[in-house]
């Protein structure tokens, strides 16, 4: 570099102009390294999971919000060998059924009460006014046990 350039180049950083635009890049770069960062994190966070039941889940402690997939009753293997009941979106079954949990056979307006040490259910009546399909197909609601 020549005299003449270094001189030129040092009199464009002393101009205020110069300073405003040094600074809006530095501030640029900067706040594009912080959301360049949260984008990152935020995309790692979004990854798919394997389906080993690891994950996060959906906030429904076993309540069967599983958006908008059939729900499915199982008694479900603790870690400690016992079983409890937990309600799951159909997809989830299988992963559940390949550790050792096991289908409950409910019908119209049962629920699962509690599951006995071989993973057997006991129903127990619905909620009045829960939904539910009578045996013709339609929607219902459950009324004294019953689906109508």
């Amino acid at each position: 570099m020549d005299g003449k350039t270094f001189d030129r180049i040092m009199k464009r950083l002393q101009t205020d102009g110069s300073r405003r635009e040094m600074l809006g890049g530095v501030l640029g770069a900067a706040t594009a390294l912080v959301t360049g960062a949260a984008l990152g994190h935020s995309t790692a966070e979004a990854k798919p999971g394997k389906g080993r039941g690891r994950g996060r889940g959906n906030g429904g402690n076993g309540n069967g919000k599983g958006k908008g997939n059939t729900k499915v009753t199982l008694c479900h293997k603790t870690g400690n060998g016992t079983f409890q009941p937990i309600t799951v979106g159909g997809p989830a079954s299988k992963s559940h059924l390949n550790h050792g949990d096991v289908v409950c056979p409910l019908k119209a307006c049962e629920v699962a009460t509690s599951c006995d040490a071989a993973g057997v259910c006991t129903p127990g009546p619905a909620p009045e006014g829960t939904s539910c399909v009578t045996s013709g197909g339609a929607s219902g609601h459950c009324t004294a046990g019953t689906c109508l």
